[in-house]
């Protein structure tokens, strides 16, 4: 089957100029590169760096490759380099230009080529169908085909279910309650990225689909805290251009309303940015997280917002060597808002233990991240209760508490059991506590540590 309509051959050649320092004019790219397999798979799976490497392999020059798909010479240079492309926008202009059909790279609701509709069973009925799928678990299962008749099924799936003709609340629902999943699923396992990243970029096509103004606003926020996990899933994955992608797309569905979306988007941009050691510009975000939310109106979950940023500008303030301003940042965070249950009350002291140790008053630090770790305990919030785990193994460590080796060796290992680069480079301190030790078991708990960092 043809990938898409054929690349115009002009198209991929370069004007000739009088220029006698021009370069030699670029020879015709065979329309053929895009039926190659690994053309096909780099297409599909938005992989453009791999597309214009190929492309640039076949002889296309950066510079007419830049003209094509509407992009700079230097962005091109940049994602020929690795950086990634997610915008819905960028990937339609690319295959555009390029001549390839959305549909070859999912970019459109129906099967690999646009139009083609669900696979079909030529002279094949309902009966041999169903005896066809019985032989092929039969296979699977027994290695023949004793239930059934054998018959080539679809070696792809059919079409997804097409889109409603009207948006309604239900939808918006639906939504929410996938966002939700998505997310308990992630606060489990760790990561999450490769799941919520594709589902946040599909779900945008819902914005297409005709409603009422109430009902349209609904879902851009819904769909804004779908980006929202997701942006948090990549950022626990290390994959920080994809987080950036998201809260960007958040923060723009987001702003409409309360634009309570807007400002979550915000605060974890700030935190993840400080996590990665840029204070100030974490501190930036976290401030228009808060300019944001002063503009909404005083409602229950403004207030705790606020309060997460508060604690959260303790800690940078902390890492900035301000502790006049951490302290009042977190008395702020503490008398504005007190949480409504122990879930809460737990991510909150693991937090503000955080700023504590910023603030050089472990002791404080130590009852409050133990609170949070017997809380975690045995519930479903699994990557959390691995975060607490090895903040309070380092303390320990630190103090040469007795069994603080034990209490790393279980927080290593179970920072390996996640899929959460995040808890892993979490271990950095304590493998550097573990370090300061003089013993052998001390540095061979390190050394584990390190490798884990480092998987």
């Amino acid at each position: 089957m043809p990938l898409g309509r054929p690349v115009p051959v002009d198209s991929l050649v370069s004007t000739p100029t009088l220029d006698p320092m021009a370069e030699t004019p670029e020879k015709p790219l065979d329309s053929a590169v895009f039926e190659r397999p690994d053309m096909r798979r780099a297409l599909a799976s938005h992989d453009i760096a791999t597309v214009y490497r190929i492309l640039v392999g076949q002889g296309l020059s950066q510079r007419r490759l830049a003209e094509l798909v509407g992009q700079t010479q230097s962005e091109v240079s940049e994602i020929l380099s690795g950086r990634q492309v997610q915008s819905y926008d960028v990937l339609e202009r690319i295959a555009e230009g390029l001549g390839v059909s959305r549909g070859v790279m999912g970019l459109s609701y129906g099967d690999a080529d646009e139009g083609a509709g669900p696979p079909v069973y030529h002279e094949v009925d309902e009966d041999m169908r169903r005896r066809a799928l019985l032989a092929a678990g039969a296979v699977a299962l027994f290695g023949r085909p004793i239930l059934g008749e054998i018959l080539e099924l679809p070696d792809r799936p059919p079409a997804p279910a097409p889109l409603p003709s009207q948006l309604g609340m239900a939808d918006v629902e639906a939504l929410q309650g996938l966002t939700q999943s998505l997310e308990a699923q992630a606060a489990y396992y760790g990561g999450g990225c490769a799941v919520l990243t594709p589902v946040a970029h599909r779900a945008e096509r819902l914005l297409a689909i005709p409603g009422a103004d109430t009902t349209k606003a609904a879902m851009a926020t819904a769909i804004a805290e779908l980006h929202n996990v997701a942006g948090w899933a990549a950022f626990d994955s290390h994959q920080d251009d994809t987080a950036r992608y998201h809260f960007a797309r958040a923060m723009t569905l987001g702003n409409g309303g309360d634009g309570h979306q807007f400002s979550r988007a915000a605060y974890f941009a700030g935190v993840s940015t400080a996590e990665r050691g840029h204070w100030d510009e974490g501190l930036k975000f976290l401030q228009l997280a808060q300019m944001r939310l002063d503009q909404a109106p005083p409602s229950q979950r403004a207030t705790e917002l606020g309060a997460w940023i508060d604690v959260d500008t303790a800690c940078v303030y902390g890492h900035l060597d301000r502790p006049d301003l951490a302290h009042a940042a977190l008395t702020k965070a503490r008398d504005s808002w007190q949480a409504p249950d122990r879930d809460d009350q737990a991510d909150m002291d693991w937090v503000t233990a955080l700023a504590e140790l910023n603030m050089g008053r472990d002791q404080n630090a130590e009852r409050l991240v133990s609170s949070a770790v017997r809380h975690w305990e045995g519930t479903a919030n699994r990557r959390q209760a691995v975060l607490g785990r090895i903040t309070l193994a380092a303390i320990k460590v630190k103090a040469g508490d007795s069994g603080a080796n034990q209490f790393a060796y279980q927080a290593i290992t179970q920072a390996q059991e996640l899929h959460s680069v995040r808890a892993r480079e979490r271990l950095a301190p304590l493998a550097q506590a573990l370090t300061d030790r003089t013993d052998r078991e001390s540095r061979e708990l390190a050394r584990l540590a390190n490798q884990a960092i480092t998987v």
